[in-house]
């Protein structure tokens, strides 16, 4: 089998959305310091490689730790995956599927997240997720909407920050770990950022996966959707979202 170093894809918009907003959960961190810490299983079987990309204009100081132990590589392990993908604009008429991503081979999806940019006041996440396992011609998972995928429900009125081991909300309008809401106000103008990891609830798939989830807002607007997404697959895996650093650079016009 050839030498394969293991997926990681613009790692720091992949582990925490847009904005350096504090949060714990089981496989990520990011401290009230602005630490950043990744606990995702990484094999390889020869080697590894990281790499820093600064897309700025700034030179930025950073100090990077990493810890290795030793892996037992056999027909049954996988590389790590994570990417990246982001759009602007994202019409909400009419109403669409935007493809979180499509994965072919043989693999477990184990998490992504999602930050929104909402031009207005409306609440922006009543779609549903589809998610086709191995090629099917029907979900098999048809979800009940954005707000629940994220665990959180009644996302309308959920504009406060929340942490749990498997999905939080580290940012929604104004509101983060350092800024709690303290009305009942139902605002999700701005950016969101909502993520979720699974443990006991990853989805295995033998030939393929296909994620789409619903683009469906209470207002006629252009949003601006921006997602990581993590995954493991064997060596023959392939997936159709590919890192583009240049992406990370597009804002919206408002």
């Amino acid at each position: 089998m050839e030498k394969k170093q293991f997926g990681r894809q613009l790692a720091i918009f992949s582990e925490r959305g847009v904005g350096l907003h504090p949060f714990k959960g089981w496989y990520r961190t990011v401290a009230e310091d602005g630490t950043l810490s990744s606990r995702w299983v990484m094999p390889y079987q020869k080697e590894a490689k990281i790499t820093i990309l600064n897309l700025g204009t700034t030179a930025i100081d950073f100090k990077l730790k990493t810890k290795v132990e030793t892996w037992q590589w056999d027909e049954n392990s996988m590389y790590f995956h994570a990417g990246f993908r982001q759009q602007y604009p994202v019409a909400t008429r009419p109403f669409s599927d935007w493809n979180y991503i499509t994965i072919k081979g043989r693999g477990v999806y184990v998490g992504d997240a999602l930050t929104v940019m909402n031009p207005v006041k409306k609440w922006w996440g009543e779609g549903d997720e589809k998610i086709y396992v191995d090629g099917e011609k029907f979900p098999s998972i048809f979800g009940t909407g954005t707000e629940d995928y994220y665990a959180y429900s009644w996302g309308g009125i959920s504009t406060d920050f929340y942490e749990h081991p498997f999905h939080a909300q580290p940012r929604s309008n104004v509101y983060n770990k350092f800024n709690r809401k303290t009305t009942n106000e139902r605002n999700t103008q701005g950016y969101s950022t909502e993520t979720r990891t699974r443990a006991l609830d990853g989805m295995p798939f033998s030939s393929s996966l296909k994620l789409d989830m619903e683009v469906w807002s209470w207002a006629d607007c252009d949003m601006q959707y921006t997602l990581g997404m993590y995954w493991y697959g064997d060596a023959n895996s392939t997936a159709n979202v590919k890192p583009v650093p240049e992406q990370v650079l597009i804002l919206p016009s408002w």
